[in-house]
């Protein structure tokens, strides 16, 4: 089973928790007399924790559940930007109505992202033709729902193809002019 570790490293010495998590969701730019906050949208700030939970606590179950996550709050995001810039802001709540969620492996999510995106390259990605994306789902869905426990390389497995699709999709944003951070 999953346990904590009982390390810190120096850089965690003297933080709250409270502390630490701000740390890893926000980064701080001084310029001038100004400080400016830049607080990471949700979806980055749950990959960050996933990568925590594998890498200095050892919950490795925990960081595959976490790292889908953030790839459904990615997606979601990016599908509620591409309705509302091309006038379908009011199709949101009927969609929101009849997906389970925002799994874009689930063949409607994958279909809708396609559509609002006109995005043809999604299933030709690395990610997707060499099943990653589809191992980490599955695995997601054991951990989940039969208590599978997710050794420290199939957690790393997760983790890598999480940042590949989160990167995509945000790449996807940038060519749309869509900002994912508000």
């Amino acid at each position: 089973m999953d346990g904590e570790s009982s390390s810190r490293s120096p850089a965690d010495q003297g933080l709250t928790h409270i502390e630490k998590r701000s740390r890893d969701a926000a980064s701080i730019a001084i310029t001038g007399q100004k400080a400016i906050i830049k607080i990471s949208p949700l979806f980055e700030a749950l990959l960050n924790s996933a990568d925590g939970l594998s890498n200095r606590v050892h919950q490795h179950s925990a960081a595959v559940l976490v790292a889908q996550t953030a790839i459904e709050v990615c997606t979601q995001r990016l599908i509620t930007k591409l309705l509302d810039k091309r006038g379908g802001k009011f199709l949101e709540d009927w969609i929101d109505d009849r997906l389970q969620n925002y799994n874009i492996r689930n063949e409607t999510v994958r279909k809708l992202y396609e559509a609002v995106s006109l995005d043809t390259q999604l299933v030709n990605q690395p990610f997707w033709t060499s099943s990653r994306l589809k191992h980490h789902v599955e695995l997601r869905n054991d951990v989940a729902h039969q208590g599978r426990v997710a050794t420290p390389a199939e957690a790393q497995a997760s983790l890598a193809v999480a940042h590949e699709v989160i990167s995509y999709l945000t790449g996807i944003a940038t060519q749309h002019g869509i900002d994912l951070s508000n």
